[in-house]
């Protein structure tokens, strides 16, 4: 095969895909959708918010999320924490941190019963203790700003939503993270129109995070709640979807500068942590498409680089368009995913095979946990 055909070939293979995700980013208001957060007014409109989080071995975590919760501006909110049988000290640090505090109360969970996954029992139990009209279930990872409930209120009530997610600005500070971290918003904000979470009734269009997820109350025991889900390993894509089911509204968005996390601190924590929801998250057709895409990816940006010619430079066009504008929006630094774009494709299969052999193998564990339930 001659050097213009297979250039052919690999413009027709590698550069359609990727202007597709162009086109979804720009063109179908992913842009927008995912900047709207910050930008929405804030309602007037004020009700109760139980702030609900789970917590297991999160003492590093747990002073920086509890300082940002005591700046909160929202007139109207309690917060509960429960400890979920931490071993690091997490219940006698959050008690220390908020002593004489009312708004906060610090609960003991109970040992995890057969068929529940770890975090959707802590859930189920803050639940039972909450006194507001709305849930609002975030992660002791997540740091809010002072205006982030408010905000999140406000966008709940003026787009008539039952429940709403957000995916925080992700932190990272080592080289490993950077490897794996960016490829959750790239792909979510590359292949799917979120405008299409918030207007179409299919649960096939949906989008989710667990670290920060908002309900009206009576939506989400309409749902069945986390005992519904008490199995999943990816609850937040299940809640989600049960309420798109039961024909009410949902819509997700991006936390901006107000709402930021740190969800793993190195390479291995966050290769464990991708690939215990990758293989329960993606049904086979979608695995098979992202992985498909992602090969063509490397296949043209290994073409082009080895070729040594400009002119073929033009097929990383879309690539690299793609990654700025994405980090641009997502807080997320655009030198570094313009220069390990490769490495962080090649992370997404290691990631999907790693998930995969652990489910298979029924090897799968967070925090000192078996997930072998999807």
């Amino acid at each position: 095969m001659s050097g213009d055909n297979l250039l052919l070939i690999l413009f027709v293979i590698g550069f359609t895909p990727a202007t597709v995700a162009l086109y979804n980013l720009f063109f179908n208001t992913n842009l927008k959708s995912f900047s709207s957060f910050e930008m929405t007014k804030i309602s007037e409109i004020r009700k109760k918010v139980s702030i609900l989080i789970p917590a297991r071995n999160e003492a590093k975590n747990i002073e920086n999320l509890i300082n940002s919760l005591k700046e909160i501006l929202y007139s109207d909110f309690e917060v509960f924490i429960l400890d979920d049988n931490s071993t690091d000290g997490t219940y006698e640090k959050a008690v220390k941190l908020t002593e004489n505090d009312k708004q906060f109360k610090i609960l003991q969970g109970k040992d995890l019963p057969a068929g529940w996954v770890g975090k959707n029992f802590a859930c189920s139990q803050l639940v039972e203790s909450a006194d507001g009209d709305y849930f609002l279930f975030i992660d002791a990872d997540v740091i809010l700003s002072p205006y982030a409930v408010e905000k999140a209120f406000g966008n709940l009530a003026a787009l008539n939503l039952d429940a709403l997610s957000v995916f925080p600005s992700q932190k990272m500070k080592t080289f490993g993270e950077f490897l794996i971290v960016p490829l959750m918003q790239w792909f979510l904000l590359s292949f799917l129109p979120l405008n299409f979470v918030r207007f179409f009734k299919s649960s096939a269009f949906t989008a989710a995070n667990g670290q920060f997820m908002l309900f009206h109350k009576e939506a989400y025991f309409k749902i069945g709640g986390h005992e519904k889900v008490k199995n999943c390993v990816v609850e937040d894509m299940e809640l989600a979807k049960n309420i798109k089911k039961s024909g009410m509204k949902f819509a997700v968005f991006t936390g901006g500068s107000d709402i930021s996390c740190r969800m793993f601190s190195g390479f291995s924590d966050s290769l464990q942590g991708f690939s215990k929801n990758f293989y329960a998250g993606f049904n086979k057709k979608t695995t098979a498409f992202f992985i498909f895409h992602i090969f063509v990816q490397l296949t043209t940006t290994a073409f082009t680089i080895l070729s040594f010619a400009v002119s073929n430079y033009f097929l990383l066009v879309p690539q690299i368009v793609n990654r700025i504008a994405i980090s641009a929006i997502t807080k997320q630094n655009i030198f570094y995913n313009i220069l390990l774009h490769p490495l962080q494709m090649l992370m997404f299969i290691v990631v999907g095979v790693n998930s995969f052999i652990q489910f298979k193998t029924k090897k799968n564990r967070w925090k000192e946990r078996e997930l072998n339930s999807i």
